[in-house]
């Protein structure tokens, strides 16, 4: 791993991440008005976030709190010491998430002996997914962030497989960091999904004898142990507090767009189920232009099985990887839809992670990313001259570029914007603040919250 290209990196993904976010990082107030947006506007209620772990009704220990609840503590206190409101933060924590989802990923395959370019590259197919572009617009901060962690986990997690020095590190570290992305729920079941076939693949490719493959086994058990004791006490509140029977589970997992799935084929491309911000984002016109630039793609980063070596070793784990989660994306869709209807109706507690189908595409952008790489590295090896190897790269970001180009529009694809409250809206904060009187909430019937995405402020 070259450690001396790691802030130069950094800088650039950063960089990158401000480019895509340009328009919206200028825009005076919150980013909202969408789907899971709610970061509170005003700094007074910012300020609060921070207070809460001292509230009587804030239980449990600190260790015990999912991932928002930190989130929150820490914009509360960056508010008191810097005076942020929420308008810094609704465009600060999904901007450097992005940029860390990317620069995570390349430290990853820093693991493997695959040059700098084609690491570099890798961590732009992980950073700018659709999954990506349909999380920053819908407001799933905290799925963002686990997100950008998931390769630092899976790193740490395959060193303890491997059998790699430090291993008392190494699942310490990959414990903590598990804790922390299971605070989007949804990541248990992605985060195991992911560590759970690479250990399968590990024991039947590397099968050392019973006593090693026992051992590492037990190194793994670790890793989930004490993340399940970081967490525990968050656990059994959420098993206490939940009173349902195991039908009414069930029903609660399958949601309207739990079904909402596109083809075999369409799966590919990583969209097609929820609101499908990025496919719409796509202009008509160029539409047939992008689906063909992207198939191509597509089979340059499966021609990653042509490769030999070492790295053509790890290569069929990110290919099961991929099958896997594909299949899982096409939902009811042929072939053998039948499996994934018995896989929600069988393991409704399971399957709940996937109430929108599209979360499990983490996984198959995860394996573009290292498929990518490989291929790339491949071709760049394969080339003698230096100036076939500078063109070939320059290609090879141009047409991704034109398949990611919604990223480059500067606001999602018009599909983000921010809101002003009115000052009326912060006199009646003040005035409800200083009273000393207890209020009782009224609860009034709101629009369809699709018909205020283009209001200025709170008032129609």
């Amino acid at each position: 791993m070259i450690k001396k290209y790691w802030l130069l990196a950094a800088v650039i993904y950063l960089g990158i991440a401000v480019f895509i976010f340009r328009q919206i990082i200028v825009s005076p107030g919150v980013v909202g008005m969408r789907d899971d947006w709610s970061v509170p506007p005003l700094k007074s209620q910012t300020l609060d976030l921070g207070r809460r772990i001292f509230y009587s009704w804030f239980s449990g220990t600190v260790i015990s709190r999912s991932l928002g609840e930190y989130l929150g503590s820490v914009q509360g206190i960056l508010s008191g010491i810097f005076g942020f409101d929420g308008g810094i933060y609704s465009k600060l924590i999904p901007l450097f998430s992005v940029a860390a989802s990317g620069f995570f990923f390349y430290l990853l395959l820093g693991e493997y002996k695959i040059k700098e370019v084609p690491k570099f590259c890798a961590g732009l197919v992980y950073m700018m997914s659709p999954m990506v572009f349909n999380s920053v617009v819908s407001g799933y901060i905290l799925f963002l962030i686990s997100y950008a962690l998931l390769p630092i986990f899976f790193l740490f997690f395959r060193r303890v497989v491997n059998g790699e020095p430090d291993a008392k590190v190494n699942i310490v570290i990959s414990s903590i960091v598990l804790r922390l992305i299971i605070g989007q729920d949804n990541f248990i079941l992605i985060a195991s999904i992911l560590s759970g076939l690479y250990l399968l693949l590990r024991v039947y490719t590397h099968w050392t004898g019973i006593r090693k493959i026992a051992l590492m086994m037990v190194k793994v058990f670790f890793i989930y142990l004490i993340t399940l004791l970081l967490s525990f006490e968050f656990i059994l509140n959420l098993l206490a507090n939940n009173t349902q029977s195991l039908g009414e589970i069930k029903a609660g997992g399958i949601t309207w767009n739990t079904f909402v799935n596109p083809t075999l084929v369409g799966a590919f491309f990583l969209d097609g189920a929820g609101y499908s911000y990025f496919y719409s984002s796509i202009l008509g016109a160029v539409s047939g232009v992008w689906l063909f630039i992207s198939a191509l793609l597509l089979t340059f980063y499966f021609s990653a099985f042509l490769a030999g070596g070492k790295l053509g070793k790890e290569v069929p784990f990110y290919g099961l990887l991929a099958v896997f989660s594909l299949f899982i994306f096409k939902g009811l869709h042929p072939p053998f839809g039948f499996i994934n209807l018995l896989l929600a109706e069988r393991l409704p507690l399971v399957m709940a992670a996937f109430r929108n189908a599209q979360y499990v595409t983490v996984l198959t952008s995860f394996a573009y990313g290292f498929l990518g790489a490989v291929a790339l590295d491949f071709i760049i090896s394969a080339c003698q001259s230096r100036k076939l190897k500078v063109l070939f790269i320059s290609v090879f970001l141009i047409l991704f570029s034109f398949t990611i180009y919604p990223f480059l529009t500067g606001n999602f694809g018009g599909n983000l914007q921010t809101y002003q409250l009115d000052a009326q809206y912060e006199n009646l904060n003040a005035k409800l603040r200083e009273s000393s009187m207890d209020y009782s909430v009224l609860c009034l019937r709101i629009h369809y919250f699709m018909i205020c995405i283009y209001w200025k402020t709170g008032i129609p």
